[in-house]
């Protein structure tokens, strides 16, 4: 099944994902678009139950996906898809990137924003070492998964996105979390797991380094087990559900500094499908190297798909320079190659390199 997926990541909103029936021949038209263009999945940010049925009718699986543990944020002064900028803007480093990005438009929002749970449950969210569980510039709201109810929550809202769509599987993405200086997680400091780690090895989280091995390793594991049990419920409530986890593709020991110890959650078969996201960068040795690593961990377990940006700034714009991303990352031991985001492939004009990449 790998080897013929070339899935394709879209945006709700706008002619991908309509939310009204009067729209149906421009999902027709998207899906036929897609179909003629190699892609065999779809990833909807929401989705459509008419998405899914028309997609179906041309042999195109939907798999919608979400943030995992998402709950709010404080959006920078800034439009488009800029914000993504991965250096300080206003660098020298920044200006190169977005000197060579084309951004791409979308509807903008600036006001803050805050999920109904982490509003009325504040005692819900995660805490940083000072303590701190509000909203700042470019910082976003997390929920502590410590407490049952934070834990319930999250895997309702994939489950009402599985079962509201019809889709064939659910596809949970880890985004960045918030970092210190060192790349470490700040959060995890709410009474509940500090109480719990100072318990078990006689240390007080706020007397430690946040980057000490085994409070990262501590905090991860709340990670971990929040997935071990959404596995169990998707398999008893939709046993015939894949479950695929989307990662920001970074350097080793980077992903478990940030809590995502996706190497256990393949030792213990957590999910169907592994997605290494080269998000911000269009540099081919990184694809290679970064890919290579994966494979040879995952080491043919599950399959390991590498999701290609040309959505974000400093991603795969250029229509040569993806398509020999897709090819590197196929030789370095991915089954199969997609890309993101779909509005993006529409305004940058790159059909053809899908075509390219569902031929390799």
């Amino acid at each position: 099944m790998a080897e013929a997926l070339v899935p394709l990541w879209c945006a709700s909103g706008g002619l991908i994902d309509p939310r009204s029936e009067a729209d149906e021949a421009d999902v027709r038209a998207f899906v036929r678009k897609c179909a003629d263009h190699g892609v065999t999945r779809l990833f909807p940010s929401g989705g459509t139950k008419m998405l899914v049925g028309l997609s179906r009718e041309l042999d195109i699986e939907v798999d919608p996906y979400g943030a995992f543990n998402s709950h709010g944020g404080l959006p920078a002064n800034y439009d488009w898809s800029v914000k993504y900028t991965v250096a300080r803007l206003g660098s020298a480093d920044a200006r190169a990137i977005l000197d060579r990005h084309r951004p791409i438009y979308s509807p903008s929002r600036s006001e803050p924003r805050m999920s109904e749970i982490a509003k009325s449950h504040p005692e819900y969210r995660t805490k940083s070492r000072q303590g701190n569980d509000t909203l700042a510039p470019d910082t976003g709201i997390s929920l502590s998964l410590a407490f049952p109810e934070a834990k319930a929550f999250e895997e309702a809202k994939f489950l009402r996105m599985l079962e509201s769509t019809g889709g064939s599987g659910i596809q949970i993405e880890f985004l960045l979390g918030e970092v210190d200086e060192h790349g470490v997680n700040t959060g995890g400091y709410e009474s509940a797991i500090a109480n719990a780690f100072e318990k078990r090895f006689g240390k007080d989280p706020k007397r430690i380094s946040n980057d000490d091995p085994d409070w990262i390793a501590h905090r991860a594991s709340y990670v971990t087990e929040f997935l071990r049990g959404f596995r169990a419920k998707l398999a008893s409530s939709h046993p015939a559900a894949r479950l695929s986890i989307t990662l920001i593709a970074r350097e080793r020991d980077d992903y478990l500094n940030d809590l995502q110890d996706w190497p256990t959650w393949v030792d213990n078969d957590l999910l169907d499908e592994l997605y290494l996201w080269f998000r911000t960068t269009s540099d081919l040795r990184e694809v290679e190297r970064l890919t290579s690593y994966a494979a040879t961990r995952v080491n043919g377990r599950v399959p390991l798909i590498a999701e290609l940006s040309c959505y974000h700034p400093g991603s795969f714009q250029d229509s040569q320079v993806l398509l020999e991303a897709a090819r590197r990352a196929k030789g370095s031991g991915a089954d199969a190659v997609g890309v993101y985001r779909g509005h993006a492939v529409d305004q940058l004009d790159l059909w053809h390199v899908l075509s390219r990449i569902a031929a390799l």
